[in-house]
């Protein structure tokens, strides 16, 4: 053992020696102990990478899954919902003018999902034989708002004194601002009488959270207290939480993106910004001051035809304010860093940008026709050409111009200017029965 210990010393020794006075070998050997452990890293990242991308493509594949399946139709899932809301119906949870045609008569019939977005369910259904728009919220409330609500026994119950007192709190707030009317109590009690199944003028709980939702939803709220105004759809009622409303395609304005062509003639896109023209002139002058469009695309706007007439309808509405809840809303842009007063835009509501102390003064800047013309009518971007592009040349220079001014005015217009209104109108409506 000793023996072979001193010829292992000896043998290391020798070889130290060797290493020593043979400088290349030396630097060869340590060349290929680097090069060993960069092959061993190379095998390591090509093991690695492909592993992190897929792990990587794996994780936003199941996101991208789990938000399709929340947002994308489901039309299963939508005859599911309508199943169990007329189970409710049945078993006396639920009330409303709708229960009967859609659950006992069977006369209204699902057609297709249309959306199931942060806050309704969209569907399509057909009502003997005309289309018509199913909408509910996505989640129902549990009724914490109402604090007036006193119990019998077990059983909790609310007059419609006590339903009509919180909701018109909860109105005045969130969409009326602090402007009551008699037209907001009268739609209230509409409201109430849609979800008093017994007709003794006192809900119970299930029926008051029910009931609570539909005036928690600021689009049907404001759908009612604006019936009978042009650019409004229709409401035909509703069944527990959900409502119909009068269907209007949003088709006609979507071909303002085809950059290459585009399909539709001067003169239907002519009679288009007219229709629009007239809806938002429909909603400038109510009891609650003008109602404020402020998410204005394409897909919000629908169209009907009345007596040869398009007719423009705002079929969304959910991010809408009347005057006083819209200069409130506009408040949350104070002090906000800002160098126009894009970038105080609130969706599509302009708010003012004091340029000097760059900051966002929260007022409110914009109107309805400054935002048509700003994100309809105008070009936004490559690829959007706008709704009003390549007009006829005999109005072509008045026209752009006019569009300029509409929509940056060069001071706050929050009320739609009449001359800008009136030579556009002139314009659309001359060149219309001009073209072929």
């Amino acid at each position: 053992e000793k023996f072979c210990n001193k010829i292992s010393c000896m043998m290391g020794r020798l070889w130290k020696q060797l290493l020593n006075r043979c400088a290349p070998l030396r630097i060869i050997i340590a060349e290929f102990r680097a090069a060993m452990r960069v092959r061993w890293l190379r095998r390591l990242l090509y093991i690695a990478v492909p592993v992190t991308v897929l792990l990587w493509i794996g994780f936003w594949t199941t996101v991208a899954h789990t938000v399709r399946h929340y947002y994308e139709c489901n039309d299963d899932y939508s005859r599911l919902f309508l199943d169990q809301l007329c189970d409710n119906y049945f078993n006396g949870y639920v009330t409303g003018s709708l229960c009967e045609p859609l659950c006992t008569r069977k006369e209204i019939q699902f057609q297709k999902c249309l959306g199931h977005g942060i806050k309704l369910h969209v569907l399509q259904a057909e009502w003997n034989g005309n289309i018509i728009i199913l909408k509910a919220p996505k989640k129902l409330g549990d009724g914490a708002a109402m604090v007036h609500v006193k119990e019998a026994g077990t059983e909790m119950q609310i007059t419609e004194k006590e339903f009509i007192e919180q909701a018109n709190i909860s109105t005045f707030f969130n969409i009326a601002g602090s402007r009551y009317s008699p037209e907001l109590l009268k739609v209230i009690k509409e409201v109430f009488r849609e979800c008093d199944l017994l007709e003794d003028g006192i809900l119970h709980y299930g029926e008051a959270i029910v009931c609570w939702q539909l005036i928690e939803t600021g689009e049907y709220m404001l759908y009612s207290l604006l019936q009978g105004r042009i650019g409004i759809p229709d409401i035909y009622g509703s069944c527990g939480h959900m409502y119909a409303v009068q269907y209007a395609p949003s088709e006609p304005f979507l071909g303002q993106d085809m950059v290459l062509s585009d399909p539709r003639s001067w003169k239907f896109r002519a009679q288009l910004s007219l229709a629009l023209l007239d809806m938002i002139e429909s909603i400038e002058e109510t009891p609650w001051g003008t109602l404020y469009l402020c998410d204005v695309q394409e897909l919000n706007f629908g169209v009907v035809k009345r007596d040869g007439k398009l007719v423009g309808k705002a079929i969304d509405v959910d991010i809408s304010w009347f005057e006083d809840a819209m200069i409130s809303a506009a408040k949350h842009e104070i002090d906000k860093s800002c160098s126009s007063n894009e970038d105080c835009e609130f969706i599509s509501c302009l708010v003012e940008c004091d340029t000097t102390a760059g900051r966002c003064s929260g007022k409110l800047y914009s109107n309805n026709l400054q935002s048509l013309c700003r994100r309809i009518f105008k070009p936004r971007g490559k690829l959007h050409v706008g709704l009003l592009h390549d007009p006829p040349e005999n109005i072509k220079f008045r026209l752009e111009k006019l569009l300029d001014v509409c929509a940056n005015p060069g001071r706050p217009l929050t009320k739609i200017p009449k001359y800008i209104m009136t030579e556009l109108r002139g314009l659309l409506q001359s060149s219309n029965e001009l073209s072929n």
